[in-house]
């Protein structure tokens, strides 16, 4: 425009006509194009301004009708907008100006303990659940159901194969004394149970051999299963009722989403010899690495071989033949069964030659007595401490862990890593923490005592073993001890093994000793069971300080004390420890101290048991026991 006005003044010069006629026609080409520009940015502002207006009514149409609610917050917290779907599809009653987080928030599971608003919660109303989720900084509540979800995936779950196998613990001895004729109605009357037990919840039952069924069915029905706490172990034990003869069956179950029906099998067979393991009558469930557990209510039904515990004993010398030294480790505190047990594998070691040692970390009370008579009697030299062994022990030494089969309750984990070959000997009921792929695992919780288990493998040795008097001695305390004289989990086999025991010297006065208790700790444990609470249901509940003196064992002997006590069904007593609180349980077979103590972390038998529960205070520790008292009378297992 400029290059053009300098033209027409240059042309001026020459001939002021033509430059006057072309001074016109610029002016009017300014003008119109000035007008043209004019109009079209009018144009274009109209244009943008209705595009904002649609959009702006696209918003406002989208947060009307959307299928997700949306609630506008104001500064002060009261609601200012909220969009159809609140209002004409979820239907609650909210009204503009309500405050939100006093009215509305705990409706919608949005407040915690603290009345602060969370950022999400779920929300369930009239049969539908929503997701709602709160933008703080921008005042905004968004409701997105999902019902369709989370009923697809309950389908899912729910059609999901579960695989059982169920096995009569004990038909075979507990028929061995009945006539073929009576042996086969009973086995008619426990086959017709279980099958109407299958049929009433609908349940496919193949039977693979005689005393055992496969199961299929899904996880709906597992989750009724398990509500009705599997009452085919009670409809069962009631045979009894007719015929005086108490059968029991176990059932190992697998269960989840990610496994394929045959590992789920081999899961369930797995679960089977677990729930076998831990004394039978029972239910064991896994999931992945889960495993939940039903029932147990009766103690364990004698069913071991002569023939199993011969071959666990040649096993068990051909492993002590080719070491080079064996080490023996009961678990921590030993008690006179986990001493004397390892004593006895002692003597077996020193049988075939081989130099063998007993570890100890440190005396308590329960083995004062015992270990001093070993000192005296020149047996002193067999015994070491943890830190001696991880200096002598090689990868070819062999560990024998006795009277436990959970490696927390070993004496010293350092030493598990020293060497391949560990075997363990227990008769507690298996829990699911186990020794990593041991050499040799002889665990029979039908068994009285891991004495009583030691004894047998001594007879059935090819070469016979010479037992002192000693440790004769020794092995017969260990059985006293834990069959409370030959009165709780006392089997034919028991005696058998106190039989051959007394043969080869034991001696009672000697044992009556070294087990007698001296008077403080006498005065010690009359006073935990005079201050002892009568709970409900029977159940007695003590507590005790820390004793320097005599460690937890005062308490089990005040579990022990406070059962034999008229109206007593279950006896707790609890203690401070350094980690935290020790508990010792005990009952007389109506209530499964083994379940309650698993369910604070620890185990043992459907009679005696104990728990370790760490950083707590003895208060916390009996609130603590308190609850799964009251969520196993709610379950009815109490």
């Amino acid at each position: 425009m400029i290059l053009s006005g300098i033209l027409i003044a240059v042309l001026y010069f020459f001939h002021n006509i033509i430059a006057l006629v072309a001074l016109i026609a610029w002016l009017i080409l300014v003008v119109y194009f000035k007008r043209v520009e004019l109009q079209y940015g009018e144009s274009m502002e109209e244009y943008v301004l209705t595009m904002a207006r649609r959009i702006k009514r696209s918003e406002n149409h989208a947060m009307s009708f959307l299928p997700i609610g949306v609630i506008v917050i104001d500064g002060d917290g009261d609601i200012a907008w909220f969009n159809n779907y609140i209002s004409e599809t979820i239907k609650l009653d909210l009204h503009v100006g309500d405050d939100f987080q006093a009215e509305w928030a705990p409706k919608f599971n949005l407040l915690n303990k603290d009345e602060e608003i969370l950022e999400s919660a779920n929300f369930k109303f009239e049969g539908r659940v929503f997701k709602v989720q709160y933008v703080k900084e921008e005042g905004l509540v968004y409701f997105i159901e999902e019902t369709a979800i989370l009923t697809l995936e309950k389908q899912f779950r729910d059609s999901n194969v579960v695989v059982g196998m169920l096995q009569l613990d004990n038909f075979i001895e507990m028929s061995k004394e009945l006539s073929e004729h009576d042996s086969s109605m009973l086995l008619a009357e426990v086959m017709t149970i279980i099958f109407e037990w299958a049929h009433r919840h609908k349940i496919l039952i193949k039977r693979l051999q005689q005393e055992s069924y496969m199961l299929i069915f899904d996880q709906s029905i597992l989750d009724h299963l398990e509500q009705d706490r599997f009452s085919i172990l009670d409809e069962v034990k009631k045979l009894e009722e007719r015929t005086d003869i108490l059968i029991t069956v176990s059932l190992g179950i697998a269960a989840g989403t990610s496994d394929t029906i045959v590992i789920k099998g081999q899961q369930a067979q797995e679960s089977l010899d677990l729930a076998l393991a831990r004394g039978g009558d029972q239910v064991a469930i896994k999931r992945g690495d889960k495993i939940t557990y039903f029932g147990g209510k009766t103690d364990a039904v004698e069913k071991r071989t002569k023939v199993r515990a011969r071959v666990m004993a040649h096993s068990l010398r051909e492993l002590i033949v080719s070491s080079d030294k064996v080490y023996i480790m009961p678990h921590t505190q030993p008690d006179p069964d986990a001493f004397g047990s390892a004593l006895g594998a002692l003597s077996i070691v020193q049988s075939v030659g081989k130099t063998g040692y007993v570890l100890l970390d440190k005396v308590n009370p329960s083995i004062r007595k015992i270990v001093k008579y070993l000192k005296d009697h020149g047996m002193g030299q067999y015994i070491i401490t943890p830190e001696e062994a991880l200096n002598g022990i090689r990868k070819k030494s062999l560990l024998i862990c006795v009277d436990h089969n959970k490696p927390s309750l070993t004496m010293d984990k350092r030493i598990l890593g020293q060497t391949n070959n560990i075997v363990v000997i227990d008769h507690h009921r298996r829990s699911e923490e186990v020794f990593d792929k041991p050499s040799l695992l002889y665990v029979e919780p039908y068994a009285s005592s891991t004495c009583e288990l030691i004894t047998e493998l001594i007879e059935y040795q090819y070469n016979s073993v010479r037992l002192s008097q000693i440790v004769a001695t020794l092995l017969m305390a260990g059985i006293v001890v834990d069959t409370k004289n030959f009165v709780l989990h006392t089997g034919s086999r028991t005696f058998e093994a106190a039989s051959f025991l007394r043969r080869e010297g034991a001696d009672s006065m000697t044992m009556q000793k070294l087990l007698a208790d001296d008077f403080d700790l006498f005065v010690e444990r009359s006073e935990i069971v005079r201050n002892a609470e009568r709970y409900e249901n029977g159940i007695a509940i003590a507590k005790a300080k820390a004793s320097d003196r005599y460690g937890t064992v005062v308490i089990a002997q005040a579990a022990n004390t406070l059962i034999t006590l008229d109206g007593i069904r279950a006896s707790f007593v609890l203690q401070e420890v350094d980690y935290g609180v020790a508990i010792s349980a005990r009952s007389q077979g109506e209530v499964n101290v083994q379940i309650i103590m698993e369910k604070l972390g620890g185990g043992g038998h459907l009679t005696t048991a104990a728990a370790q529960v760490k950083d707590v205070t003895i208060e916390e520790a009996e609130d603590q026991l308190k609850a799964v008292l009251r969520q196993l009378k709610e379950e009815g297992s109490l």
